[in-house]
């Protein structure tokens, strides 16, 4: 665990999980709290913890570079975010559903 919290009630369920390919000391992940959080890996703590969406996130991922990520919430809205710019998201795309509809499918261009 990244953290000195060993009570495992205290954690939600991590499940969209990407790690930065720029600088592979940089994870993300998302919870079923709402929350997309990303981690120092090196330094085992948490950059942030942002509460980037209404529902559960169902996918994060990074862009091409080290400060964009995405992330997907489940109700189908995708927001990206910015390190430099924490204070507000971009929405890409923004549903009223409660399901993510089949075509929601988020994948950042990366370098190759």
């Amino acid at each position: 665990m990244l953290s000195n919290n060993t009570n495992s009630e205290d954690w939600a369920p991590l499940k969209p999980f990407d790690w930065n390919e720029v600088d592979p000391n940089i994870i993300g992940t998302g919870s079923i709290d709402t929350t997309c959080t990303i981690w120092d890996v090196t330094n085992q703590t948490a950059r942030t913890q942002l509460i980037a969406h209404d529902r559960k996130v169902c996918k994060l991922a990074f862009a091409q570079g080290k400060d964009i990520f995405t992330s997907v919430g489940a109700n189908g809205s995708v927001f990206m975010f910015d390190f430099q710019r924490l204070d507000h998201s971009t929405i890409i795309y923004e549903s009223h559903k409660t399901i993510p509809p089949p075509s929601t499918r988020m994948e950042q261009t990366r370098s190759q």
